[in-house]
């Protein structure tokens, strides 16, 4: 149903009013319009700038500023047997039962650690996970691993279309704003959370263009949502997240988006 108002687009007043009135009694959830707030600056912190490979501590930026580091620093070694299941180019253990999982996409057998949503096409393609959803749909690479994210990065390029969408320690149900979940949509009109079934309207305003490659940084506390683009800082309070049968999905609306260098701070359901 939300296809037939391209509700990430909207048209016009008349017409948002009506899908906001179709989506709530389509859905079975409230889809209410929220407004998010951009952090007053991005001076909060620095990021780790160990790499991966040798384990970078990152003291982390404060909760509504800068960009924070690794929970802790990895011990620089990569070790597959934390998670035999996986196919990621780095696993590492940073204590307290968090692990630093990494994708670079080098390998093609990195595509079997994702299912793709109905209708969707995912590979792995050129050091990226690309992500090709159909015509009026949202098409997500799902991470087959079930996780607790408490941080995620990567680097993304819209191919195509106008949409890229992310979602962590969500109960996926196919819709593009899950009833249980945490995501964000980054359009034309700018960047917006999707948090339990209601979307927010876009603070940081910047549009998104094909062809450009924008650094992400996506983390959750207990309390707290932060995604950082570009240098700029959305944040937004939330209930803590429930441990178990959660996922991560990265995708796109009506668009084919390629997403690299993911890495991931999680503890695994």
């Amino acid at each position: 149903m939300r296809g037939l108002f391209s509700e990430q687009g909207g048209f016009n007043s008349v017409i948002a009013t009506l899908k906001t009135l179709v989506l709530s009694s389509t859905i079975g959830c409230s889809s209410t319009t929220q407004t998010n707030v951009i952090a007053s600056d991005n001076t909060g912190g620095t990021a780790g700038t160990g790499p991966v490979s040798t384990g970078g501590s990152g003291n982390g930026g404060s909760a509504n500023g800068g960009q924070a580091g690794a929970t802790t620093g990895g011990n620089g070694t990569c070790s597959p047997a934390l998670a035999p299941d996986l196919h990621a180019s780095c696993v590492e253990d940073l204590g307290q039962g968090v692990l630093r999982v990494s994708y670079d996409f080098a390998a093609a057998d990195q595509a079997l650690d994702w299912s793709s949503s109905p209708g969707a096409s995912v590979s792995v393609s050129q050091k990226a996970l690309v992500v090709t959803s159909a015509s009026n749909d949202i098409g997500v690479a799902i991470l087959k691993k079930k996780l607790h994210v408490y941080k995620v990065s990567y680097q993304v390029t819209l191919l195509a279309g106008n949409t890229t969408n992310w979602y962590i320690n969500t109960v996926w149900d196919g819709r593009w704003n899950p009833a249980a979940g945490y995501g964000g949509y980054h359009d034309y009109t700018g960047r917006g959370f999707l948090i339990n079934c209601s979307k927010y309207t876009p603070a940081d305003v910047s549009p998104l263009s094909v062809g450009v490659l924008e650094d992400v940084v996506i983390e959750q506390t207990d309390n707290q949502l932060n995604w950082t683009q570009v240098g700029v800082v959305m944040t937004e309070n939330v209930a803590p997240v429930p441990v178990t049968d959660r996922i991560l999905a990265l995708g796109a609306w009506e668009s084919s988006a390629a997403f690299y260098n993911l890495v991931i701070e999680a503890t695994l359901n």
